[in-house]
């Protein structure tokens, strides 16, 4: 449970969700982006739930400064990790 933050960012629970992108327009288009990743659904439905939603995919991310695409850049070029035997 999120509960109030206290701080002043926000009035609501809703609004907090909101904030912090976990509410259910951020978690369905979560779910479709994993699926459209491992090939499952085209990634043109991730779009049009992204439109569908309002939601800005190039917004700062909550506690990160970092704009999405950045953030695929950057996740893109890591490195799995190694194993050591």
């Amino acid at each position: 449970m999120l509960g109030t933050d206290g701080f002043g960012r926000s009035e609501t629970r809703a609004a907090l969700r909101d904030f912090f992108e976990v509410d259910y327009r951020y978690v369905i288009v979560a779910t479709l982006a994993a699926l459209a990743r491992d090939g499952k659904i085209d990634a043109s439905i991730v779009d049009q739930a992204i439109k569908a939603h309002n939601i800005n995919p190039e917004e700062e991310q909550p506690g990160c400064i970092l704009n999405s695409s950045q953030l695929s850049t950057l996740n893109s070029q890591r490195q799995p990790p190694r194993v050591e035997r």
